[in-house]
């Protein structure tokens, strides 16, 4: 009896300490979101959270108005496809949340919603998407594959990612780093004709951004797409492990 006190008495603590330790990652989806965590289908991102789970990492979602009380025991906040943009005061939370440890994630799936709130970390975004004539997939201009990539360690193990509609990035400041651009033939359709003509913009794009403010990281992706469970295969799926192994490594908010 006594050794099978003290084995239950052994186990609960284990599994305290082990939620101590864990990271505790929070899915924005207070934004008018339409692909959610627990989403089981194509679209949804339960495969990207169960990756999130598997390296250890507590897992949850908050429908509520950002703020400072809502963050206090954050350690990574996730904000992937909102269809409604962020208020002055939500923005201002999140700025000041990253300054002081938190890590922010922004997947983006239409840039207007999200505009305001990379402005606050000296991010921009085009209101045009990304079109490119270098590795396409089936064919589509706006479904590429990316493979210029720096080395960081959202890239261990990835040779190249998929993307299925992204939108230009840009930052002048130098504490950000483009981790992954497109090709130098890569467009955006300004005249909106659905062809390349003398009336678009050709560059080199960026399509993830990685900036060290403060305490806290910002990672921002050009597509929400790339996590999605339709497209989580391949290196797209070991982007996620890097990820959640990133992650993961945070520091809980409530430990010493």
């Amino acid at each position: 009896m006594y050794k099978q006190l003290l084995l239950i008495v052994l186990s609960v603590c284990f599994l305290q300490s082990k939620s101590a330790q864990s990271a505790n990652i929070v899915f924005d989806e207070g934004h008018k979101q339409a692909f959610l965590y627990q989403q089981q289908g194509q679209l949804g991102l339960s495969g990207f959270a169960d990756t999130l789970v598997a390296a250890d990492n507590q897992v949850s979602a908050s429908s509520d108005v950002i703020h400072p009380r809502a963050l206090a025991k954050v350690d990574a906040l996730i904000i992937s496809g909102p269809f409604q943009a962020f208020s002055l005061q939500e923005r201002q939370v999140l700025a000041d949340y990253v300054k002081s440890g938190g890590k922010l994630v922004i997947m983006i799936h239409i840039a207007p919603t999200v505009g305001g709130l990379l402005a606050e970390f000296d991010i921009g975004v085009s209101n045009y998407s990304i079109n490119e004539h270098q590795a396409m997939l089936a064919n589509k201009p706006k479904d590429f594959s990316v493979s210029r990539l720096v080395p960081h360690w959202l890239f261990n193990n990835v040779q190249h990612f998929n993307l299925y509609g992204g939108w230009a990035l840009q930052t002048k400041d130098k504490s950000a780093s483009a981790l992954a651009i497109t090709s130098a033939d890569a467009w955006l359709d300004l005249n909106k004709n659905k062809q390349q003509d003398g009336g678009d913009y050709q560059s080199t794009f960026a399509v993830i951004i990685h900036k060290k403010i403060g305490k806290g990281d910002v990672l921002v992706f050009a597509d929400d797409a790339i996590f999605q469970n339709k497209f989580l295969t391949g290196n797209n799926q070991q982007m996620a492990v890097n990820i959640a192994n990133w992650l993961a490594k945070t520091k809980p908010a409530n430990s010493i």
